[in-house]
C-alpha cells in the first residue's frame, strides 16, 4: 500500500456578504486522463468531491479526449437543490501519480468543473482522508 498526500490548493471567492475577495483552500489533486490505451492528458486539478455520487466532467473534455456521444445513451443526473443536468456516461482512464485507473465519468454541456466522486474515483482506493485543518487529502492505494 502507498499513501499520497496532496496539499489543498487556494482560490478566490468573492464573499457574498462583503463583496470583497477571499482566498478559500480546496481539495484539488493533479490527474491526467486519457481514453482506452492512448496518452493522457497533461496535469490538470480535479476536486476530490465527496458529495458526488459519480465523477463529472466537461462535455468538451471528453470530445477532446475523443469519446463518441452520439453512440452514448443520455442520462439526468439530480444535484443539490433537484437540479438537473443531462450527462453521458463513459469509460476513461484517471492517471495518479503516473499509475493509470481505469473507470467511468459522466460528462455534461451544463458541468464545468472537474469533480471527481464516490463512484468512479473514491471507490478505487482504500482511503481517502480529508485533514481540513492541516489543509491536506491523502488517498491510500490498494497495492
Amino acid at each position: 500500500m502507498a499513501k499520497l498526500g496532496f496539499s489543498y490548493l487556494p482560490r478566490i471567492v468573492i464573499n457574498p456578504k462583503t463583496n470583497t475577495q477571499e482566498e478559500i483552500f480546496t481539495p484539488f489533486i493533479p490527474i491526467k486522463f486519457s481514453v482506452a490505451h492512448e496518452n493522457p492528458t497533461n496535469l490538470v486539478d480535479a476536486l476530490i468531491d465527496s458529495g458526488s455520487d459519480t465523477n463529472l466532467f466537461p462535455l468538451q473534455l471528453g470530445k477532446m479526449l475523443g469519446i463518441k456521444f452520439k453512440k452514448v445513451n443520455e442520462k439526468t443526473i439530480y444535484g443539490i437543490g433537484g437540479t438537473q443536468i443531462k450527462a453521458y456516461t463513459a469509460k476513461i482512464n484517471i492517471w495518479l501519480n503516473n499509475t493509470r485507473y481505469k473507470t467511468e465519468a459522466d460528462f455534461s454541456r451544463e458541468h464545468q468543473g472537474l469533480l471527481l466522486g464516490r463512484q468512479g474515483f473514491f471507490n478505487l482506493f482504500k482511503s481517502v482522508t480529508f485533514d481540513e485543518k492541516g489543509r491536506f487529502t491523502y488517498i491510500e492505494t490498494f497495492s
